[in-house]
């Protein structure tokens, strides 16, 4: 009778638990409480099935540890629990540990308890979970109690059902406003790099996963070798799980769920992500795999213990990678878009540019101008929109690249009054950029310290600084920085005080004209490979027209060069016919001026010193030895040279015998003269009294230049003589002075016959020096330094 008493007692109890109005989880944990009490157990535990119904999920326990509430999972496969579901009957175990179904928890602290009387929540045919007490001793449940506990399940079943739907609408409404969140922040952003942490981040807060892991498609639609976020491991580290589980899943496309990692045999590595569990779901878009998403470990609130996942759990994963799919292709959509638009942009301010460029181009001839104008098209805003840029040029015959222009700043605020004024400059046609480029005084270009820097240097072809090779290879190259640029561009980093610029080379015809340079000193922004595909493609036109502009300047040459010549022409026709004149005149007043030379001298000498007489005679004589010369000089202009007699000659005692003869008169006028011969010279074939006028002459011309310079002046003559080894072999001999040089505007005329600018010369001296080295088959060449002085050197065949 008192068992039936307590068992009246405890319905009606239970009745008023289960008819007010409170939360489940109150509602539950009363309801084990109270059957923990009035059933005289240690422990009395409530599990709920989930919506999969593969699921038992502890909802409420007495006498457990409270922490495993709302977090231990049980499979209806496992345990005493899990049975009483399967069969959905009551059953008693006196020692739970004999039980062929056992199923320990040890986050629960159930190992201390041996008996276990388990009744399923039936309402109806439905079962709605599981209750159970337990004792530490073993003990027989009578059938009283069995029916007891069986009862009261019943009796809270309906109660416990509404609730428990109730409270999985909730939880999935929240789930659902977690997910419409998760759908809304993904469609405001466009960032793959956001939209994954946004995918980790709620995979992490609805789940509640320990680790978090998701691996994209590359552009060839395979799995990629990253993953994100790096830090759950390395590349190496995460290798396992990339080509086992979530290649299966990414494969297949279908998801992978494992509750027991350690009784699983198809994949290896999971013991990297998980300790318990591993679900993995592909994010598939239109039937195309976009990624997948791999989380391990369902955590408990406290982080200490770790469970499966629940349906619930599962479902909510497939959700947000069905969400992540579609955002990640909408991301990379919107990515490809802004790429094409941007290179449509690029296109058209190439195209654009390159236009502009080929209007002003075609306005000028002059290849200076039309550096300029291709420098100006690289930094200036409109155009392609470097800091700076400097040109190079290559002379193929010396093999040298040398800068020919530079154009930008040397530091920050020169840069800010460049663009400053440019920015005026072309404030009222912005759209104008070929008018800007033709108006332009390129002039003041030259003044600046950036352009003198760029013109002083040079290096080889052959070198190997990047300049070189990018030439030799005809190959574009950025050169980010880092260390990227080797040893020797040392010189090039510390012209530029910038160690991040890119090079592209100027080709026509497979041929290497020079290279354009390009970097941002000031504002260091990266120059990028598509940067560096435009400017290649724009030196291509300004290679091209560079190259025509060299061959008009060529032409041009030509044509002043064939003028030259037909004036030349003209000029040797005249010289010819007043030759013909002259020597018939000299010969014709050589004889008289001989008679009268012979008689002066004979009264000279007869005269007395003192006289008047005497003093006359000596003006005849020396006029007379003056019109000898001349006429002796006229006709050996005007002679064919075929009188000369040749002989083999030692060059070196020709120079030192001439010297001979006028050292003294170079020391009296404080000239010092300095002689280097060549050892070993070899002889030449010559008329020797012919090729000594020619030292004597440009002798003469050095002591003339030397006598107008200003007393104490240091005075200078150097004669030389050197081997030549050309395509023959030949001698040398050069005559220098500092006496200031020749003026420019005299230089095309020194050797005309006559040409002088000494009140007393015949201007035949230069004349008839260069007419004997051309008989020679020799060379008479010129170095005038204007100011400073001039060398002249003459190089004629050996024997």
């Amino acid at each position: 009778m008192k068992v039936k008493h307590h068992g009246e007692e405890f319905i009606e109890q239970l009745s008023g638990i289960s008819l007010s109005r409170l939360y489940l989880q109150d509602m539950l944990d009363r309801l084990t409480t109270s059957v923990a009490t009035v059933m005289e157990s240690n422990v009395c535990a409530l599990l709920l099935l989930d919506d999969s119904r593969q699921t038992l999920l502890l909802m409420s326990s007495h006498g457990l540890d409270k922490r495993a509430d709302n977090t231990v999972r049980i499979k209806v496969e496992q345990g005493v629990s899990g049975r009483v579901v399967r069969e959905k009957r009551t059953i008693a175990v006196n020692d739970v540990r004999t039980d062929p179904d056992y199923h320990l928890v040890p986050e629960t602290g159930e190992e201390w308890f041996l008996s276990m009387l388990a009744a399923p929540i039936m309402d109806g045919e439905e079962c709605v979970g599981v209750i159970y007490i337990q004792n530490t001793d073993q003990t027989e449940y009578p059938d009283s109690e069995i029916e007891k506990l069986s009862s009261l399940a019943k009796s809270v079943a309906g109660s416990i059902r509404v609730a428990w739907r109730l409270e999985q609408t909730r939880r999935k409404a929240e789930v659902l406003s977690e997910l419409n969140d998760f759908a809304r922040f993904c469609s405001s952003t466009n960032d793959i790099d956001q939209i994954t942490s946004t995918i980790i981040n709620y995979a992490s807060k609805l789940i509640g996963s320990k680790i978090e892991a998701i691996w994209l498609t590359s552009d060839d639609d395979s799995l990629s070798g990253s993953h994100y976020p790096e830090s759950v491991g390395d590349i190496e580290w995460m290798r396992p799980i990339r080509e086992g589980i979530v290649a299966h899943s990414f494969r297949n496309k279908e998801p992978v769920r494992i509750d027991d990692i350690n009784s699983e045999t198809r994949f290896e590595g999971l013991d990297r992500v998980a300790k318990c569990s591993v679900l993995c779901h592909p994010m598939v878009f239109h039937e195309s795999v976009i990624g997948v998403i791999c989380v391990g470990d369902r955590k408990a609130r406290d982080g200490e213990y770790c469970y499966p996942f629940s349906g619930e759990e599962d479902n909510t994963l497939a959700a947000i990678a069905q969400m992540s799919a579609e955002a990640i292709v909408r991301a990379g959509i919107h990515k490809q878009l802004a790429e094409n638009l941007n290179e449509h942009r690029r296109n058209v301010k190439e195209l654009t540019i390159l236009f502009q460029l080929s209007l002003a181009m075609q306005r000028t001839i002059s290849l200076d101008d039309l550096l300029a104008m291709i420098l100006s098209c690289v930094t200036v805003g409109e155009g392609l929109g470097f800091n700076r840029a400097i040109l190079f040029l290559h002379d193929e015959g010396t093999g040298v690249i040398k800068g020919k222009l530079g154009l930008g700043p040397s530091s920050g605020v020169e840069a800010e009054n460049i663009w400053m004024a440019a920015s005026e400059g072309r404030a009222n046609n912005r759209a104008d950029l070929a008018g800007w480029l033709v108006k332009s005084n390129f002039a003041e270009i030259t003044k600046s310290r950036f352009h003198q820097t760029a013109i002083s240097y040079e290096t080889s072809i052959h070198s190997q600084e990047s300049l070189a090779k990018v030439l030799r290879n005809k190959k574009p190259l950025n050169i980010k920085g880092n260390g990227e640029s080797s040893l020797s561009d040392s010189g090039l980093t510390q012209l530029l005080q910038n160690d991040q610029y890119a090079i592209v080379p100027l080709i026509v015809r497979d041929t290497a004209l020079g290279a354009i340079l390009v970097d941002n000193f000031v504002t260091r922004k990266e120059i990028t490979d598509s940067d560096l595909e435009i400017l290649t493609r724009f030196a291509a036109p300004a290679a091209w027209k560079i190259q025509n502009v060299k061959l008009l300047e060529k032409l041009a040459s030509v044509n002043t060069e064939l003028l030259n010549m037909e004036r030349q022409m003209a000029r040797v026709e005249k010289f010819l016919a007043l030759g013909e004149i002259h020597a018939e005149l000299a010969h014709e007043l050589k004889n008289p001026l001989t008679s009268i030379g012979g008689f002066a001298r004979r009264l000279e000498k007869k005269l007395d010193g003192g006289s008047d007489e005497h003093y006359y005679s000596s003006i005849i004589v020396n006029e007379v030895e003056r019109l000898e010369s001349l006429l002796t000089n006229t006709l050996e202009v005007t002679k064919e040279g075929s009188d000369s007699t040749l002989q083999s000659i030692d060059l070196n005692s020709v120079v030192e015998q001439t010297v001979d003869l006028y050292w003294r008169a170079m020391s009296e006028m404080g000239i010092r003269i300095s002689i280097s011969l060549a050892a070993d010279l070899p002889p030449i074939n010559a008329d020797y009294s012919r090729i000594k006028q020619v030292i004597i002459n440009l002798l003469i011309n050095a002591m003339e230049a030397l006598s107008k310079s200003e007393e104490g002046t240091y005075r200078m003559v150097e004669i030389r003589t050197e081997s030549v080894h050309d395509n023959r072999s030949a001698v040398r001999f050069s005559v220098s002075d500092n006496g200031g040089g020749i003026p420019p505007s005299h230089i095309k005329d020194i050797f005309n016959p006559y040409f002088t600018t000494k009140p007393t010369g015949t201007g035949l001296g230069l004349s008839l020096s260069k007419k004997i080295v051309l008989l020679l088959n020799g060379v008479m060449e010129i170095d005038n330094r204007p100011g400073v002085g001039v060398t002249f050197s003459v190089t004629l065949p050996a024997s």
